[in-house]
């Protein structure tokens, strides 16, 4: 399990690039939204 860790690290290194790319895009998506909602009530 230890010996799995180096490669582990690389996968989740990755991994979390993506994640916060994901997260990224659906915080501008989430924004777009807020702003068009105030928009709209105003």
């Amino acid at each position: 399990m230890v010996e799995q860790k180096p490669s582990w690290f690389q996968n989740s290194g990755a991994l979390l690039n993506y994640v916060e790319r994901v997260i990224e895009v659906m915080q501008e998506i989430a924004h777009k939204d807020y702003v068009e909602a105030l928009v709209f009530i105003a």
